[in-house]
């Protein structure tokens, strides 16, 4: 639980730093920001390509997810897995206070309805992944001598399923239904 609790402040502090960010980038630096948003999130359904979005999602949170499990074989692990869920939060947090602010009661809208039920998914199971990397790689750190790393892969490697599952999904979810939600909050 601790592990969990540890993964969950560096996540809410990745969220917290997006937030500041935006909020202290200068003005020509958001118009920059604002008119590479525009081209690809808001586009109409004509232009999207369903199986590239849904490629594209599964390829960057399926890699941050491999990122996490070989950081779970390292020593260097917890640090890793730990910055993993920074960088994922700053994202995650920089995007929403963009939307919102840029956009104010449609970008609420569209994070609510489009951004954030996928995020629902893929943030539990980053959570759940880096909590056993860094329990994982603890573990081994403190076992060096007996070669903990290749004593029970299994159990760390199932660790990982339910996490890949749930990354598929909201991968899925961005590329067929959170088209359909920014088109009929108006965002679109």
């Amino acid at each position: 639980m601790a592990r969990f609790n540890q993964s969950f402040f560096f996540l809410l502090s990745g969220i917290s730093l997006g937030v500041f960010t935006e909020l202290f980038l200068p003005e020509p630096d958001k118009a920059r920001v604002g008119a590479h948003l525009m081209e690809h999130l808001f586009l109409n359904d004509a232009q999207i390509d369903h199986s590239a979005v849904f490629w594209e999602s599964a390829e960057n949170h399926i890699g941050l997810l491999a990122l996490l499990f070989v950081s779970g074989l390292t020593s260097f692990g917890v640090p890793a897995a730990y910055i993993s869920l920074l960088g994922k939060g700053t994202a995650l947090g920089f995007s929403a206070a963009f939307l919102m602010e840029s956009m104010a009661f449609r970008g609420a809208l569209a994070m609510i309805t489009a951004i954030l039920p996928p995020h629902l998914l893929i943030l539990p199971a980053l959570l759940l992944a880096a909590s056993a990397a860094a329990s994982h790689s603890k573990n081994a750190m403190g076992n060096r001598r007996k070669r903990s790393l290749s004593k029970e892969p299994g159990p760390y490697c199932l660790s990982f399923v339910l996490p890949l599952i749930l990354i598929l999904i909201a991968a899925l979810w961005e590329a067929f239904i959170s088209p359909a939600f920014l088109q009929l909050t108006g965002s679109r």
